[in-house]
């Protein structure tokens, strides 16, 4: 593991993120809050193999007292087709068709 940010181990207190050295891939972050002297923790995990690359399926957040995020993503898919007015700036602006029916069923 390389630890970039700090040199004393079980440090928590300086910005930090760690990289798996093997695969090549983040796995921690600890970095500072908006308030002064407090740090959240992400640890990233659950690599799935996609071709040359890895995909983290796993993520966790904690921030102090506690609280935390858990995230778990399923079901994903690799190299899906996805429609070319997805990369044309000018339609995202547009009202989708169904967000159209949708408002017009709701009167």
């Amino acid at each position: 593991m390389w630890i970039v940010g700090t040199g004393t181990a079980g440090n928590t207190l300086t910005p930090q993120f760690w990289i798996d050295t093997k695969r090549l891939v983040g796995v921690r972050i600890i970095a500072p809050l908006a308030r002064r002297g407090r740090m959240l923790d992400a640890r990233v995990g659950g690599y799935q193999r996609v071709g040359a690359a890895w995909l983290a399926t796993h993520i966790t957040v904690t921030l102090p007292g506690g609280a935390s995020q858990d995230e778990v993503y399923t079901d994903w898919k690799v190299n899906p087709s996805l429609p070319a007015e997805l990369f044309d700036s000018v339609k995202w602006h547009a009202t989708p068709e169904w967000v159209r029916k949708a408002a017009k069923a709701a009167k």
